[in-house]
């Protein structure tokens, strides 16, 4: 009685083991080649603003919105990318920018994979069983005045499960790589926008307005200093109408004053 006592308590013991041994590791498909090192601008190079919207959601059952707490997530993620590639001048969320970006993110996976992997579960990850998580993000960016640009991205990781994968699990986290997954994705994005010369537009831009305020404030600064003038003029001839100027004084500080024009 003992030894059937002792072997119960052994299998439940056995079996708490296994059960937190996941053998979970997932890995990435590659689909999309891995970016090369985003070039920053230089130092002394003026840099756009870019503001931007994002918006994630799953489709399994159904296209849906993801909860505000995921969505949040994922838009740091983006944000973080955005920033260390120190491309751009300042990113915020729908604000005035020389550069704007509208994102989707879009979770997709087969909900019938659900099926094995409880089947997985079952046996104490004794029978594999794999699922993909596909990531597919459409990029809409456009500078002032530009035409738009249209990007589409996809990319995927598979996570498999099988008690031999308990060795590969604590660095093929399901966490980590999807984040590298993503990562991949936005850099890419940076990496087109570069080759697709909207840098050089938002940069183009920039300096047009400059210009145009320079031109503007050089034009306020000229009419103000003409209305000054003439009015310095109009005082002058009284002063002369008055008598308190004789002709010749009225004559020198005239042409000093024409001169000035």
């Amino acid at each position: 009685m003992q030894k059937i006592e002792l072997n119960a308590l052994r299998t439940i013991a056995l079996f708490l083991v296994l059960s937190q041994i996941t053998g979970c590791a997932s890995f990435p498909r590659n689909q999309l080649p891995i970016a090369a090192k985003v070039q920053p601008a230089a130092a002394d190079e003026n840099k756009p603003a870019v503001s931007y919207s994002f918006s994630s959601g799953v489709d399994l059952f159904g296209k849906q919105d993801h909860n505000e707490n995921v969505r949040s997530i994922l838009e740091r993620e983006f944000i973080d990318v955005l920033n260390e590639s120190r491309c751009f001048a300042s990113v915020s969320p729908n604000g005035p920018g020389d550069i704007y970006i509208q994102v989707e993110l879009i979770n997709s996976g087969n909900p019938a994979a659900m099926i094995p992997a409880i089947i997985t579960g079952a046996s104490l990850y004794t029978i594999p069983s794999w699922a993909t998580d596909k990531y597919n993000v459409t990029a809409k960016i456009r500078v002032t005045g530009q035409k738009e640009h249209t990007y589409t991205f996809a990319d995927s990781m598979t996570t498999a499960q099988w008690l031999p994968l308990v060795v590969v699990a604590p660095f093929k986290n399901m966490v980590n790589v999807s984040k590298d997954v993503r990562k991949n994705i936005w850099q890419t994005m940076i990496l087109n926008m570069q080759k697709d010369a909207i840098f050089k537009e938002a940069l183009a831009e920039i300096n047009r307005k400059q210009t145009l305020a320079d031109n503007s404030l050089k034009q306020e600064t000229q009419t103000s200093s003409e209305a000054d003038t003439f009015a310095r003029l109009k005082a002058l001839k009284e002063l002369k109408d008055s008598g308190l100027l004789t002709g010749e004084e009225y004559e020198t500080r005239r042409k000093d004053l024409l001169g000035k024009l």
